[in-house]
């Protein structure tokens, strides 16, 4: 999968902007994957391949 830095910006705050339509353990995923990415330094796989797909799966489900 493996997306740009802007593209997980970009899923992540369609994500937190619906937030009506997320459970306590996905905000909390999504805070999570935020907090990792704002500490991440240099080249490399921003997240793993699970912390994509899980991404990709609430994105998916909470966009039209």
């Amino acid at each position: 999968m493996s997306n740009t830095l802007d593209e997980i910006e970009s899923m992540l705050q369609d994500c937190v902007e619906a937030d009506e339509q997320l459970t306590d353990w996905e905000r909390g995923f999504l805070a999570s994957i935020d907090a990792q990415l704002a500490a991440a330094r240099g080249p490399g796989q921003l997240l793993t391949a699970a912390q994509e797909e899980k991404l990709h799966a609430i994105w998916n489900r909470v966009t039209p």
